[in-house]
């Protein structure tokens, strides 16, 4: 394995991005992580928050009223704060700010290079801002996708993205204690995002099978309960609480709330396997399957977008079918049953994954993958920017008039064709996931694959 070593602080990149702490834990761990890999190798520039902020003049629904003035003026405010740091790269780690960046830099054609991350895609939040992003991207941007089937998916957004590059979210890899675990094994681990998209209760439902057959058998669960709103947020709360009680598992299944240092830690030590059977219209990577490879712990996971990436089937951890044939996934139960009973009670098996988990985490390292976004980076820092940038002209222009840009056929079942791109981040769904996929499935339909597994 090559790894890269920090390059001598005079040659090192200048890289602004927003300080401040995300509000969901995830992003806390994926973005707050990597900016600290990113440091070894870069001269980073913190930013607060509310300077970005600022530049709106108030509220965004009032700068969305006053447009193209207030664009106007965000962007001499954007060239003032770049001179005001030093900065001609900048690192956007506030997702929100993306297109508002990216607009008012193209109308002022001011000096800048915009890297930033697809840790979603088609959740409504994230597919707004990349509709509204794609004509103002520049070949000069650095857009980081961490798994093909993401850059795919962008790509079905708009021809835009098909100068993104497909660089696997990283991890640092440390050595750590082996803990003697007792015989049999029986603890099954689920950590991140609750919500339904997750299937967590049909996780649930597949446990019951298992703690059937295996009566060691418990299952812990830890993360949040999110959602696009908090009536959202507690009714599926609300239906998980009931299933448990209805299938009986309350002494059997532990649900610890979000963790993360120390806590975390004694989750994947305790834990035998890891099971994330997502089908989350926004998944592109899943974090938690690289965490498990550096704790030796195989998973079990559906075979879903970039999990194919990340997993090597009955090398670390063993894949479940999952279709989408009709309007919405369908999850194989008796494949993932018969996968979780399978590690639980053939130990040489078990440990085979687990030590294919532990090598294949050798190609997650941040030592080998950061180094390769910095040149990403200094390449496109340095590559010519347009004189004259007429992609500002088309913020105010509809959808339905730019089949140049997007693919007006995928994004049909959307509805979106009377919106501008810039508009359409106001626009607000909200919508049920049971209704939402089937209108983004022109876009993610490749996310399911259609190859049938053996999990023997």
């Amino acid at each position: 394995m090559s790894i890269g070593k920090s390059p001598s602080r005079s040659k090192r990149l200048k890289i602004g991005y927003i300080h401040g702490e995300p509000s969901r834990l995830n992003e806390k761990i994926v973005d707050g992580q990597w900016i600290g890999y990113v440091s070894e190798y870069a001269e980073l520039v913190k930013i607060p928050p509310l300077a970005l902020m600022k530049l709106f003049g108030g509220s965004i629904q009032q700068w969305h009223e006053c447009l193209p003035d207030s664009l106007d003026r965000f962007a001499a405010g954007l060239k003032r704060l770049c001179e005001t740091y030093g900065i001609t790269l900048l690192y956007l780690n506030l997702p929100l700010l993306v297109p508002y960046v990216l607009w008012a830099r193209n109308r002022m054609n001011i000096d800048l290079t915009v890297v930033f991350f697809a840790h979603s895609v088609a959740l409504e939040f994230w597919l707004k801002l990349w509709l509204a992003a794609a004509p103002a991207i520049r070949s000069s941007d650095v857009l980081l996708c961490p798994s093909r089937s993401c850059k795919t998916a962008m790509t079905n957004i708009s021809a835009r993205y098909q100068s993104a590059s497909c660089l696997p979210h990283c991890i640092k890899l440390v050595e750590r204690r082996a803990m003697a675990k007792k015989k049999p094994a029986g603890r099954i681990l689920s950590i991140g995002r609750i919500e339904d998209a997750k299937n967590i209760d049909f996780l649930l439902r597949c446990f019951a099978d298992v703690r059937a057959e295996h009566r060691n058998a418990r299952l812990t669960i830890a993360g949040e309960y999110t959602g696009a709103h908090q009536d959202q947020i507690q009714e599926y709360k609300r239906r998980i609480d009931d299933l448990v009680r209805s299938l009986r598992l309350g002494s059997s299944v532990d649900f610890t709330g979000p963790v993360f240092g120390a806590a975390k830690d004694l989750r994947f030590e305790e834990a035998d396997l890891l099971v994330n059977l997502s089908t989350d219209p926004g998944e592109t990577f899943g974090y938690n399957l690289i965490e498990a490879k550096t704790w030796g712990l195989p998973t079990v996971c559906t075979r879903w977008d970039g999990f194919r990436e990340v997993v090597d089937h009955l090398t670390d951890g063993v894949f479940v079918d999952c279709r989408w044939d009709g309007a919405t996934v369908e999850i194989d139960d008796r494949q993932t049953v018969a996968a979780c009973l399978r590690l639980l009670s053939d130990d040489p098996f078990r440990e085979k994954l687990g030590r294919g988990a532990l090598h294949n985490s050798a190609q997650f390292d941040y030592r080998s993958t950061v180094p390769d976004v910095i040149n990403l980076m200094a390449k496109a820092h340095s590559a010519p920017r347009p004189l004259n940038d007429e992609s500002a002209e088309t913020a105010m222009i509809p959808i339905r008039e730019l089949p140049e840009i997007y693919d007006q056929e995928k994004l049909r079942e959307l509805e979106l064709h009377a919106e501008t791109p810039l508009s359409i981040l106001l626009k607000e769904y909200q919508e049920p996931l049971m209704s939402w996929m089937p209108r983004v499935k022109p876009i993610i339909g490749h996310f399911a694959s259609q190859e049938h597994v053996n999990v023997d």
